[in-house]
């Protein structure tokens, strides 16, 4: 080797971010930049991913670790990447990316349907392991029906790993771990299948040559070269999917049941073949080492859940981390551990199983007391996106949307809107309680109540309520000054 350090690249769901390591594997630098993903105009539960900034944001995060590390792009050995499963980009004959969308893009829910109609989503599963919620088979359909122009001009597919080997490089190839999230590989012979593409109309020529993790398949071009502060003909190497390879570091081992947590928490099994879950519920992928395959079942959102509460909750936390020039996170984690076992009776259901057959999952939701109760009494069901004691008017729920005016809440398992700047804070039963936002005239009758009692202890009394007028009737005594709806 001619330098001293390896690079590896990470495109995950929430964020993007370089590591440099040492030889030894020590690490020596690293960047970060979280990242989110917009729904095109007139496309429901769709998500684009945006190759140009991702690719701005890879480049950043390169520059970054050198810096950390204090070094040049030529004491870089060797870069490879990877990245969340399931992201797919569509390439035309000129190399440019004509379609690109990251793991949790929903948009071809009817095609999803068709194929299950159709007896296909079965036979796609047997032999691929994964269901067609969140998968090439019906997002090329989608693109079939929706944009046969893009579909048409395909010249080459990729998952979103091997787009940053072909920002690189300029070479198109995929490995299997990542390559069977697209849900068209033969898991038998860890590579594509013959028969599930046709299935979407998919030509063959269009999928890439398939190498195993490791392999030297490119080099560092002059123009990612310039962006990234990299060598020029530094080597390029297939690396692999997120959770697959952060179970190689970890040394997970065959038969061992082991978490690996992220924007989603993988619970994962590797096994010595390529079983399948005869009830549909968990998926089956390629491992990165050669012979052997991982079973999985996910977690929803709980890494997202976490920056919804960071970005809810923490400001201070995010001022103390800033000062110390620490992650947030660990702020917020030397808090957790401050709190007696139990939490006093509060508990956070941010996210539920994986059903690999509907890939539907709840909006996150915290159980805990009502507000102003003590703890200890009947809980209720406080839902992110309100946040209590501020205005009650924090970032939607994770994952959940309803249009950007119109935040929608659960009651009785069924949706019902709300006007914007209120909270629903609903109870086991049939009762709930509305929790005003608060408003000019609110917080001028609240600050009123405080000055006449203030003035009431003094022996002010009088004066004050007569400059004040009379004294509106008291309230439950609360944060959220609650009114009891039915």
């Amino acid at each position: 080797m001619t330098g001293r350090y390896l690079l590896a690249i990470d495109a995950g769901t929430g964020s993007c971010r370089a590591v440099l390591f040492t030889e030894a594997g020590e690490q020596a630098g690293a960047g970060q930049r979280e990242w989110t993903h917009h729904e095109p105009p007139g496309v429901p539960g769709g998500q684009d991913f945006d190759v140009h900034a991702g690719w701005q944001a890879i480049a950043a995060c390169v520059r970054d670790a050198l810096r950390a590390a204090g070094a040049a792009g030529g004491d870089v050995a060797a870069v490879a990447a990877t990245s969340m499963r399931e992201g797919m980009v569509l390439y035309d004959r000129g190399g440019h990316e004509i379609f690109a969308c990251p793991n949790v893009d929903s948009r071809a829910s009817a095609e999803a349907e068709d194929l299950i109609r159709e007896g296909a989503a079965e036979k796609i599963y047997a032999e691929a392991g994964d269901w067609v919620s969140i998968t090439a088979p019906a997002r090329l359909r989608w693109l079939a029906r929706h944009r046969p122009d893009i579909l048409g001009a395909a010249s080459s597919l990729g998952m979103l790993t091997d787009w940053i080997v072909y920002r690189l490089s300029g070479e198109h190839v995929t490995e299997p771990s990542c390559g069977s999230s697209s849900g068209m590989f033969t898991l038998a012979s860890r590579g594509w299948s013959p028969s599930i593409p046709a299935l979407c109309g998919l030509p063959a020529a269009v999928l890439p040559p398939v190498a195993d993790p490791g392999t030297v398949v490119g080099e560092v071009s002059a123009d990612a070269a310039v962006l990234t502060g990299l060598r020029p003909g530094t080597l390029v190497v297939t690396g692999g999917a997120d959770t697959q390879l952060g179970l190689l570091g970890a040394g997970a081992r065959r038969d061992e049941y082991t978490v690996v947590a992220g924007t989603f928490w993988q619970n994962t099994v590797l096994l010595a073949e390529p079983l399948i879950d005869p009830e549909i519920r968990l998926r089956t992928l390629c491992h990165v080492t050669p012979g052997e395959w991982m079973l999985e079942g996910i977690g929803f959102y709980c890494g997202m859940s976490m920056r919804w509460f960071r970005d809810a909750f923490c400001d201070t936390e995010v001022a103390l981390a800033r000062g110390r020039d620490v992650d947030p996170y660990v702020v917020m984690e030397e808090a957790a551990a401050a709190v007696p076992a139990g939490s006093g009776g509060v508990i956070a259901i941010l996210s539920n199983v994986m059903n690999a057959k509907r890939w539907a999952h709840a909006s996150p939701v915290v159980p805990a007391v009502r507000p102003g109760q003590p703890g200890g009494e009947r809980p209720g069901r406080l839902r992110p996106g309100d946040r209590g004691g501020r205005g009650l008017r924090g970032p939607r729920s994770p994952g959940h949307h309803h249009g950007p005016d119109r935040p929608a809440v659960r009651r009785g398992g069924v949706h019902r809107r709300r006007r914007p700047g209120t909270a629903v804070a609903a109870d086991h039963g049939q009762r709930a309680w509305r929790a005003r936002a608060h408003s000019r005239r609110h917080r001028e009758q609240r600050a009123r109540r405080r000055h006449l009692r203030r003035g009431g202890r003094r022996g002010l009394l009088g004066p004050a309520r007569a400059a004040a007028g009379p004294a509106p009737p008291r309230g439950p005594s609360s944060r959220c000054c609650r009114s009891p709806t039915r």
